[in-house]
């Protein structure tokens, strides 16, 4: 590893103002290597015995780690060591065998260094290291059939009512992200606005392997949320029915005088959404039809409906 002493790396430092912490950068290069950490390279000509290259090789790994170790760093073998212990120790006899399978793979590639079980990069592992092995008990307190609410089951394996939604993404990608999850019975996924390709592509996936899979939608009531559930129907092919977000549950907020008017922009776009829908080869279909039925109420009650207020 070869770390330059120049503006470009350290700006602050080559600053016109910034003399002092130019001379602190230079002090702590010289001792770095008188302490067997790294070796220096000086610039010759102008500025001879100045550093210019600070690096890193082969004998001087052990002896940067030991002075790492003093400042608290923890070596990636440690980390590793860690994750592998863990996922031995979740391994029991009543848990499914796919957890089981999973966290075997976890374990052996722990050992190797191999984190492609896990889905994620190494210097990323290092940075998230709690975060992962909290996922991973999670992933097996909820493959183990803990079940309830998100905050109490986060209570109950953590004791900490938000500390599994903190962890989520990696709960999900340790069951095999959500083609994993979908093979082995309904996954709930959140989109958090237009799904991104890779979640597009693993939902085509779970339907391609399972024709026969049913798929639900509960967004908004509104052109957002319904033009996420045209994105989704036409890339996957497949029914999307409407979940809780129905003409029905839109007239009955209505009446209790719930809902926010529709803006300026909302109707055409609306109708404009209306008419690819009737003209579209899915016209037949009745999640489309459920669609079709939607986009009337709201324009007829001229108002939109959060998801949230189900």
């Amino acid at each position: 590893m070869i770390v330059r002493l120049d503006a470009r790396a350290f700006p602050e430092a080559f600053h016109p103002d910034g003399r002092e912490a130019l001379a602190a950068l230079r002090a702590a290069a010289i001792e770095l290597a008188a302490a067997g950490c790294a070796r220096l390279v000086h610039h010759r000509g102008y500025g001879a015995g100045i550093p210019s290259e600070v690096r890193l090789g082969p004998a001087e790994v052990e002896p940067a780690y030991r002075l790492g170790d003093a400042e608290g760093f923890e070596r990636l073998a440690e980390a590793l060591a860690g994750l592998q212990r863990q996922a031995r120790e979740l391994q029991v006899e009543r848990l499914p065998a796919w957890m089981n399978r999973c966290l075997e793979r976890v374990e052996a590639g722990a050992a190797a260094a191999d984190l492609s079980a896990l889905g994620i990069a190494r210097d990323r592992f290092k940075r998230e290291q709690r975060d992962v092995l909290d996922g991973l008990r999670a992933a097996v307190a909820l493959a183990g059939g803990l079940s309830g609410w998100e905050r109490i089951v986060s209570e109950r394996v953590f004791g900490d009512s938000k500390r599994l939604a903190a962890v989520r993404p990696h709960v999900v990608g340790e069951s095999g992200g959500p083609a994993g999850l979908g093979a082995r019975g309904e996954v709930a996924v959140y989109t958090a606005g237009f799904p991104a390709p890779a979640l597009v592509d693993s939902l085509a996936e779970i339907v391609r392997r399972d024709p026969a899979k049913r798929l639900r939608h509960w967004g908004d009531a509104d052109v957002g949320g319904l033009r996420i559930w045209w994105l989704l129907r036409t890339r996957l092919e497949h029914p999307l029915e409407l979940f809780r977000t129905s003409a029905a549950w839109v007239e009955g907020e209505a009446a209790r005088r719930g809902g926010t008017p529709l803006e300026d922009a909302d109707r055409p776009a609306l109708r404009r959404l209306r008419e690819q829908l009737v003209a579209s080869p899915h016209a037949g279909a009745g999640d489309v039809g459920d669609v079709v039925a939607l986009i009337d109420a709201l324009l007829a009650l001229g108002i939109k409906v959060e998801q949230e207020r189900y």
